[in-house]
């Protein structure tokens, strides 16, 4: 039969259902016609029907919807409770491990999967978990370490585990398992929340389904955190006293854990405080705060406290070494400095200084920062200098000059910074940092500032509190964010 004939004969078996049969001829209701007709409706059910269908829609169980618009907090049994978070290795090499899904991605160039791009964001991952945490704790701060006390604010503290595993291949799987561990004052384990997400990567692999995988992960962490009453109990019931210190107003996890599309950084940070001769207050706490913003924004840090000459030498050159690699570098130094016959020299503990000509053979010349970096080729280099406090050795030198000498001989793709302007002096500061190091610590964490806006708005405030007027040197070639929006 033609298919002419096939749709005309299914068109009159339809109108055996119409109205207008009733007055049709006789001869259609035949039991050959009957007969026809059926099997004609039965081809089309099995085969027009499909075609032609309607919107299809996947309802879900009605009682896992309830819930979804109120406010977690406003139930939350953490609604009351600040949280410190603590990031674990697996965390950080976590999403060391998806920047390097992106490199592979954009190494092809033009020809880049950008689906697979847009898919492969791991700030995707952080800021969901941000969200889901401040929707249920009074606040959420981040910790730097575990060496030294908190402050009252926080009431429990969490230890963050993050594992990826991704799919490179049509039918792989990518696995996102979140893990946060809630420990006591001794740092024993009070209880665990635990969420789980993946997703098949589908053919052709167009995506590594790393989003679908993350957000599971998240719901299932965030559903259990709430079903997890007793361990609300234990935690708001406990006042420890010997937890880690919080950076106050931090920023959201994102930007501890993101890398930066300049490659890696990494920082020396330097502080002296122990003097024989001259002791200092604040450097040691400058530099702790220092490693620890920096930690946060992306920087693999090294911290040296009251450093002796051979402490520096050696950390200076494993700095060197390291900035091999490539990316960005920053050096920071709080402590006492001083210049001689126009050389800046940074002076180590138990320097023994008896009169200028010691300085040479006691102190560490602060050109040998520069030439590492030089050396190394990096392309960016960081250096912040504060270290033009009041010369503990004046009086056993020939010569005057107070402060810290500019520096003439920077190599390309440098920024140097100066606590204050050349041969003055700065202050050491009456707080718990200099006024240089905590002015610095309120700018670098603001989005989307450049490096040249950032020391700006340090020199402004400076200025307006204390007269110090800091002194920068840049030969960069290119604008640098130490939090890009």
């Amino acid at each position: 039969m033609g298919m002419n004939k096939f749709f005309y004969r299914f068109y009159e078996f339809c109108r055996l259902f119409h109205p207008d049969t009733l007055h049709a001829d006789p001869a259609l209701l035949s039991p050959q016609y009957t007969r026809l007709s059926a099997a004609l409706l039965l081809a089309a059910v099995v085969f027009l029907l499909p075609a032609c269908a309607g919107p299809v829609v996947t309802y879900e169980d009605p009682l896992a919807q309830i819930g979804r618009g109120g406010d977690p907090q406003a139930v939350s049994p953490y609604k009351n409770l600040v949280l410190g978070v603590i990031f674990t290795e697996n965390t950080r090499k976590a999403m060391g491990l998806s920047e390097q899904a992106t490199k592979l991605l954009n190494s092809f160039g033009p020809l880049a999967n950008r689906e697979a791009l847009a898919d492969n964001d791991p700030a995707f991952l952080t800021k969901a978990i941000d969200e889901a945490l401040r929707r249920r704790f009074k606040d959420v701060l981040i910790l730097p370490d575990t060496a030294t006390r908190r402050p009252a604010s926080v009431d429990a503290v969490m230890f963050l585990d993050i594992q990826i595993t991704m799919g490179s291949r049509a039918g792989n799987v990518t696995r996102v398992a979140l893990q946060g561990i809630f420990v006591d004052e001794a740092q024993a384990p009070l209880g665990q929340v635990k969420g789980e997400g993946s997703a098949t990567i589908p053919f052709p692999a167009s995506t590594f389904v790393f989003k679908p995988a993350a957000a599971q992960a998240v719901e299932r962490f965030a559903r259990e955190l709430d079903a997890t009453t007793e361990l609300a109990g234990k935690l708001g019931s406990r006042t420890p006293e010997h937890l880690p210190a919080a950076i106050s107003q931090s920023p959201p996890l994102v930007t501890a854990l993101i890398p930066t599309s300049e490659g890696e950084r990494s920082a020396l940070v330097i502080g002296n405080s122990a003097y024989g001769t001259g002791p200092l207050k604040n450097p040691v706490n400058d530099a702790a705060d220092m490693a620890a913003t920096l930690k946060k924004l992306g920087f693999a840090v090294t911290l040296k406290n009251n450093a002796t000459l051979q402490e520096m030498d050696e950390a200076i050159e494993a700095f060197g070494n390291r900035l091999k690699r490539g990316g960005v570098g920053l050096f920071y130094y709080a402590g006492h400095g001083v210049q001689v016959n126009g050389t800046n020299y940074l002076i180590p503990i138990g320097a023994r200084i008896n009169k200028e000509a010691d300085v040479k053979y006691q102190a560490v010349d602060a050109n040998r920062i520069l030439d590492e970096m030089a050396n190394a080729n990096n392309g960016l280099n960081i250096v912040m200098l504060d270290a033009c406090r009041d010369n503990p050795f004046a009086r056993s030198f020939r010569s005057a000059a107070r402060g810290l000498a500019v520096v003439s001989n920077a190599p390309s793709g440098t920024f140097i910074s100066y606590s204050t302007s050349p041969g003055n002096v700065a202050r050491d500061g009456d707080g718990r940092n200099s006024p240089y190091t905590a002015a610095l610590l309120t700018y670098m964490q603001t989005p989307g500032m450049t490096i040249s806006d950032m020391f700006i708005n340090v020199r402004v405030k400076l200025k307006k509190e204390t007269g110090q007027v800091p002194w920068e040197l840049s030969s960069l070639e290119g604008q640098f964010y130490f939090l890009p929006k």
